[in-house]
Formats: C-alpha cells, structure tokens, sequence
C-alpha cells in the first residue's frame, strides 16, 4: 500500500539509506585502490637497473642478478636455466654498449638494448615495474 501521509521519514530509514550509500563509497574506493599500478618506470631507472643487472652477471654476481629480476622473469627462467644461459653466453660476461633505450606497450615497460664490442650480438633487457621496484622482465639475447 501506497504511504499517501506527508509524515517524514524516520530516522531509522535516513540511517539505512546513508549506510548503503557509504558502503557503497567505500565498496567503489576499495576496487579503485586495489587496482595495479599502471605507469612502467621511467627511462633513467630503467637504464641504472639494466645497467647494474649486466654488471653483475659480468662480475659472476649471478644470484644477485637473479635478485633484481621480476617474479615472471624468475618463473619464466629458472635460476639454474639462467646460470646455464650465462656460461654459455660469452658476451653477457663481456662490458657491453648502450645502444638504444625505447618504452612501449603503453609505457607499462622500457627495453634498454646493448651491443657487445666483439661480436654481433644485441642484447636487450626489458625492465618493468613490480609492486613499485624497477626489475628486469625479460632478457633477449640476439
């Protein structure tokens, strides 16, 4: 049955209506927090980052290199499969050259790509960002 009184509504109805609304507020606030960052590090902390891992493998530092790759470079390379890669790959050992820094993918990553001195070799890192740290995502050796 239709209320047709002009009585105003109670205090128990504002209360109930407020608390759906501020429930709501909060259900949309807490979705918009839990959203992963979407901006990829910037050109010159993705440069120092891949520039340290190579410097690490160079010096033999495998485990601390392994240290600053990402949970998908780590899944996707297992640590023993990228020791293996290292032995076999003279020009990972070797000072390479910076040849060429590019983002893409929307700014979500930054490829930092080296040339080694001795051989025709690229060698390119791709450096993401992961729970606010800049780490090596991908190493592609060409």
């Amino acid at each position: 049955m239709i209320n047709s009184s002009n009585k105003p509504f109670s205090l128990f109805t504002w209360f109930s209506i407020g608390s759906v609304v501020l429930a709501s507020l909060l259900g949309i606030g807490l979705l918009f927090l839990n959203q992963p960052n979407k901006s990829g590090p910037d050109f010159g902390s993705a440069q120092s980052v891949a520039k340290e891992f190579l410097e690490k493998v160079r010096k033999g530092e495998i485990d601390q290199a392994w240290d600053s790759a990402s949970t998908d470079f780590k899944s996707y390379m297992g640590k023993a499969t990228f020791r293996s890669l290292v032995k076999k790959t003279p020009a990972l050992r070797e000072v390479l050259t910076e040849k060429e820094t590019l983002a893409s993918d929307a700014g979500q990553l930054v490829k930092c790509e080296f040339v080694s001195t001795n051989k025709p070799i690229k060698i390119t890192l791709t450096v993401v960002q992961e729970k606010n740290t800049t780490k090596i995502g991908a190493l592609q050796i060409q």
